[in-house]
């Protein structure tokens, strides 16, 4: 069986709502009925996607090589909102207390309203995995670095 268009996956793909959702470097990102391998619906993001999904209140977030972070629906693949950053993002996005933060080549990593795409704030460092955090402190992920940040 052949999943999805004429790219490979190199996202790891997450599970939830009895479907699959992966991207791949034909520029979209696909959703599988989890027991059939069934095409549910695909979205096109305007560039490879290497990241892996986020998954969030019915709502799928993930960025792409085209700088374009995306909100989707879960269900239809529609979008909901789009937020264009500074560079590619390659990536994988984390959801936090209704943040979701992701960072792209160009060192820079974005935290936006998970909710609605606005920007809540952003750093200048980062590449690849954003941020990890533990019951006191965010940490961001810099290229060289890593900070420990509190909130103000």
């Amino acid at each position: 069986m052949r999943l999805g268009g004429h790219g490979q996956f190199y996202s790891t793909p997450a599970a939830a709502y009895s479907r699959v959702y992966v991207g791949s470097t034909d520029g979209k990102v696909y959703s599988f009925g989890a027991s059939t391998g069934t095409l549910r619906w695909s979205q096109s993001t305007g560039g490879y996607v290497y990241g892996s999904p986020a998954v969030w209140r019915q709502r799928i977030l993930i960025g792409s090589y085209s700088g374009r972070f995306l909100s989707l629906d879960a269900a239809t693949g529609e979008v909901g909102w789009t937020f264009t950053a500074n560079g590619p993002i390659s990536g994988s996005a984390t959801v936090l207390n209704g943040i979701v933060y992701f960072a792209t080549l160009k060192r820079r990593t974005y935290a936006l309203n998970a909710r609605t795409g606005r920007l809540i704030w952003s750093y200048p460092d980062g590449e690849y995995s954003p941020v990890v955090a533990d019951a006191q402190r965010l940490y961001l992920v810099g290229y060289t670095r890593v900070y420990g940040m509190v909130r103000r």
